[in-house]
C-alpha cells in the first residue's frame, strides 16, 4: 500500500484548488445561494468583496437573515450571470442561450424571439457593472452575431450605455446613408449632442456628393436638361466619403474614444 505524502510535500494546485464557499445574496426580493468560485475568478470587484475584513457585526452572506445585498441589480440580471457560469460549465439543455452545443439553434431562434436579445442585454449589463471582462466580451460578441442586425439608433444607445465605442462609427454611418432624417423619437433617444452632429454630418455628405456630381458633369460637357433628375439623391453615398466625414464630425480627436460622458442615455428595449 502506497504511503501518502506528508503535508510538507503537498502543495495546492494553482488552478484546481477551489474556494468552494457558498454565499447568500439578496437581489431585489430574491435570495440566491451560490458558490463564490465563479464570481471571484471572473471579477476583481467580487474578489475584493470577499477578501475585505468583515464588519464588526459579523460576516454577511452566511444566512438568509444576513445576505449580501446587491443594490440596483435586477434579479433577472443576476440569474443570467449565474446561468452563464453554471449552465455553460455543464452544457445544460435547460440553457439554449448559453450552451455551445445549441449555439446555432440559439442564433436561429434569436431572429424570431427577442427574449434571447433581452437575456444577452441583461448579461452585458451586470458584466459591465461588476467588471466581468470575459463575460462582457462574450456578451458583446453574441449580440453582434444576431441574425437580425441591430438598428443604428439602438446600437448607438447600447454603445453609450455599456461603453462599446467601436459600435458607434458604423451606426453613425448607417444613419448618414439613410434617405430619411431622424424621427423625433429617435432624436429623443440619442440626445441633443448626437442629433446635432448627425444633422451636420448628413448635410456635409450631401453637399460633398452634390458638388462632386456637378464637377463630373462639367468635366464631361454634359448639359443639365432634367432638373428633377439633377436633384435626386444618389444613395448609397461613397463609403469612403461617409467614413471620412463621420470621423471628422463625431471623433475629431480620437476615433475610438469619443469625448464626454454620455452614460445618462437610456435605452427602451
Amino acid at each position: 500500500m502506497t504511503t501518502p505524502p506528508t503535508t510538507t510535500n503537498v502543495s495546492r494546485h494553482e488552478r484546481y484548488y477551489f474556494d468552494d464557499e457558498i454565499s447568500i445574496f439578496l437581489v431585489e426580493n430574491k435570495l440566491f445561494k451560490v458558490h463564490r468560485h465563479f464570481l471571484t475568478r471572473e471579477s476583481d470587484l467580487f474578489r475584493m468583496m470577499f477578501t475585505s475584513p468583515p464588519p464588526p457585526e459579523g460576516k454577511d452572506g452566511v444566512s438568509d437573515d444576513r445576505p449580501i445585498h446587491l443594490p440596483e441589480v435586477k434579479a433577472q440580471e443576476f440569474e443570467r450571470l449565474l446561468d452563464f457560469f453554471y449552465q455553460r460549465a455543464y452544457h445544460s439543455r435547460d440553457s439554449l442561450l448559453f450552451s455551445p452545443v445549441y449555439e446555432l439553434e440559439a442564433r436561429e431562434a434569436h431572429s424570431k424571439d427577442d427574449t434571447f436579445f433581452e437575456q444577452w442585454i441583461d448579461l452585458l449589463s451586470i458584466a459591465t457593472r461588476f467588471d466581468f471582462q470575459s463575460v462582457r466580451r462574450y456578451s458583446i460578441s453574441a449580440i453582434q452575431k444576431r441574425v437580425s442586425p441591430l438598428e443604428p439608433v439602438k446600437r448607438i444607445c447600447l454603445a453609450v450605455k455599456f461603453d462599446i465605442p467601436e459600435w458607434l462609427a458604423a451606426a453613425f454611418e448607417s444613419l448618414c446613408q439613410r434617405d430619411n432624417p431622424l424621427e423625433i423619437f429617435e432624436a429623443e433617444i440619442i440626445g441633443l449632442k448626437y442629433t446635432t452632429l448627425l444633422a451636420r454630418a448628413r448635410e456635409e455628405i450631401r453637399d460633398s456628393a452634390r458638388n462632386s456630381t456637378s464637377r463630373n458633369k462639367k468635366e464631361k460637357f454634359q448639359f443639365v436638361f432634367d432638373d428633377l433628375e439633377e436633384q435626386k439623391e444618389n444613395l448609397p453615398y461613397d463609403a469612403s466619403l461617409v467614413t471620412r466625414i463621420v470621423k471628422r464630425v463625431f471623433f475629431p480627436s480620437d476615433p475610438a474614444h469619443p469625448s464626454g460622458n454620455h452614460r445618462e442615455f437610456t435605452l427602451d428595449i
